[in-house]
């Protein structure tokens, strides 16, 4: 991008970032930016979606995280290209991560994002309800009179009343929409103050017995990689294609620093590679001529046929890989953080690091 072009509707964060000369100075400022002002607020937001789960909430918050990360390097380098400028990039950043809890949350727990999406409706619809964008790019509901007010309940108040909201009859309630909307407005009335969303799904997950498990990826017997979405047999589409391209090229580059890990960091990664929407990353290589599988079976450090008995379960989970590694699954959760901050030194981007530090 020309740098006296669209300046003038650039996050001034981003503004050296996108006039840097070199691919290199632009590398080095965007870890700088990256890493002082835009993973606390990814951090801020995951963690805030991934307090309310009940299962595997930490581990889900990670692998999130991650993923935004990954996607928004995608992203603000577009910003050197002909992109439209990013005007605020803090509220892009908490937008995108909050999009993508959801898309975890679509996922993994279908039944809870049922329970979100009819819960965002009602609070759209109600007389008296309303919900509205907070400015760390989630979202907040309650009273149409609580609008205004900058702050919301934090978790700890919030869940002080798991199991003490009791459920409407459904029967006085007339339907069982009804039944969730006298719900709605028992927790609004309890709560006192405005909350945020996924807090209030929380609280209503607990009032209805609403709860599923993660559900994992397939892959089909014509290679196709599909999600089970819904009870009922519904499938969700694997990644768009212009995703697939930034993965192809992101994919080339962490290849290429793989080798210099220790083989069961690489283990644990690669096993374990999984996209924004939980598709197996790993699958992609041999598909896309990154690498073939002789040369991920080399680095994995197995033979041709004891890799290829693990595809179909791509990518895996940490208790396989343990058992694949011998060690506990706590182990395998430090083996691929490890391999994750060294590959992001080197790829141009460090989780929390301070700016002008080491690399």
């Amino acid at each position: 991008m020309d740098s006296r072009e669209d300046t003038r509707t650039l996050d001034p964060l981003l503004v050296p970032f996108v006039s840097a000369a070199s691919d290199d100075d632009a590398r080095s400022l965007l870890s700088d930016v990256m890493s002082r002002d835009l993973v606390p607020i990814v951090r801020q937001v995951v963690r805030g979606h991934a307090a309310t789960r009940d299962v595997d909430g930490a581990a889900d918050g990670e692998d999130v995280e991650h993923s935004v990360l990954l996607r928004l390097t995608h992203q603000l380098w577009r910003q050197r290209g002909d992109d439209e400028p990013i005007a605020n990039v803090a509220a892009y950043v908490a937008r995108t991560a909050s999009n993508a809890c959801y898309e975890q949350l679509r996922e993994r727990r279908p039944q809870r994002a049922r329970l979100h999406a009819r819960l965002r409706y009602v609070f759209r619809h109600h007389a008296t309800l309303a919900l509205w964008e907070r400015k760390d790019g989630g979202w907040a509901c309650g009273d149409r009179g609580w609008r205004d007010r900058e702050t919301v309940l934090g978790w700890p108040a919030v869940a002080e009343w798991r199991g003490r909201i009791a459920v409407p009859d459904a029967v006085e309630s007339g339907s069982e929409a009804g039944r969730l909307v006298r719900l709605t407005e028992a927790i609004v009335r309890a709560l006192g103050a405005p909350a945020r969303l996924e807090d209030v799904v929380t609280l209503a997950a607990d009032a209805l017995g609403v709860a599923d498990g993660p559900i994992a990826p397939e892959l089909t017997a014509s290679g196709e990689l599909v999600t089970p979405f819904a009870p009922d047999g519904l499938r969700a589409p694997g990644p768009l294609a212009d995703e697939l391209f930034d993965q192809q090229r992101f994919l080339a580059r962490v290849w290429s620093e793989i080798g210099g890990l220790p083989v069961r960091q690489r283990v644990a990664l690669l096993l374990n590679l999984a996209g924004p929407s939980s598709q197996d990353m790993l699958s992609l290589m041999p598909a896309t001529g990154i690498a073939s599988w002789a040369q991920i079976a080399a680095a994995l450090e197995m033979d041709a046929d004891r890799l290829q008995a693990l595809v179909p379960g791509l990518p895996h989970d940490d208790h396989t890989i343990a058992g694949l590694l011998q060690v506990t699954r706590r182990q395998v959760i430090n083996l691929r953080k490890c391999a994750r901050e060294r590959l992001a030194r080197r790829l141009g981007f460090e989780r929390g690091a301070r700016p002008g530090g080491g690399r």
